[in-house]
């Protein structure tokens, strides 16, 4: 009976889950930072992570942190770049989400 009311709950666990929020990512949308310095290039990948992770379900965002080097942050190349990818992979995730692509 246990081993029943546990595979019960898995299933409408499962079933709940939107994949597409779940951090899978299409192939058609790539998210490798672009050629440049190393504070670009870091920039580029944290801002995008982060813009990921906040179009997680709310239960999931519990677990999510803003990537973001303070320390960078200072840093004119990665804050300008960390801002234009957190805006383009939230757009493109978000659209992608929509199903408006």
């Amino acid at each position: 009976m246990k081993k029943t009311l546990a595979l019960l709950i898995l299933a409408l666990a499962v079933s709940g889950c939107d994949l597409a929020t779940f951090g899978s990512v299409p192939a058609y949308l790539d998210l490798t930072p672009p050629d440049g310095p190393p504070e670009y290039r870091q920039g580029w990948a944290d801002g995008c992570a982060t813009a990921r992770d906040a179009l997680v379900d709310h239960f999931n965002k519990a677990f999510t942190t803003i990537r973001q080097d303070p320390d960078l942050m200072k840093n004119p190349v990665y804050a300008q770049v960390w801002h234009d990818a957190f805006n383009y992979c939230w757009y493109m995730q978000d659209t992608i989400q929509s199903n408006k692509i």
